[in-house]
């Protein structure tokens, strides 16, 4: 996700001070084209307005934040379904998973082991990504994901078979 930030925000606003950031910039100075990706532009925004939040919260910047999509942009720009819908990548059939899983389990590196417990825990990409090995209770076959990683701030349990770990 940094590279959102950093290809589309940087070359525009990446010498400005946070107290110089304005209305025009914010109106489209730093989004990209939102014909081809719908969804960078929503992404980039979010995150200057939560910068701008920051600064303003931390003393660095002054009246409204000028990134602020209710009330603000909302009024302004198109919502980034109304440009363009974004387009869904094909379910896999279900027939298709153990050739899937067999391939996967051929390729080597983390992503590929991170894509094979995601698929096999039905887990967010972000719980896996962030797991640690103290959530793992290898004797038990347990993963605790701590409420502060949910995303409905409960503590969920995932228990595995012994292919699984």
């Amino acid at each position: 996700m940094e590279e959102v930030t950093g290809d589309y925000v940087l070359p525009v606003m990446g010498e400005l001070s946070v107290a110089s950031i304005d209305t025009a910039i914010c109106d489209g100075g730093a989004d990209p084209d939102l014909d081809t990706k719908p969804t960078t532009p929503k992404r980039v925004r979010g995150r200057i307005e939560a910068i701008l939040d920051a600064a303003k919260v931390l003393g660095h910047r002054t009246g409204e934040n000028p990134a602020r999509w209710q009330g603000r942009l909302k009024e302004v720009l198109p919502a980034a379904g109304k440009v363009k819908a974004a387009q869904n990548f094909a379910a896999l059939p279900y027939d298709g998973i153990p050739a899937f899983m067999a391939e996967l389990r051929d390729r080597q590196g983390i992503a590929a082991r991170a894509l094979e417990l995601t698929v096999l825990t039905a887990c967010r990409t972000s719980e896996v990504i962030n797991a640690t090995w103290a959530e793992i209770e290898f004797e038990a076959k347990v993963w605790t994901i701590p409420a502060a990683r949910m995303k409905a701030q409960k503590e969920h349990r995932v228990c595995h078979s012994p292919t699984q770990l």
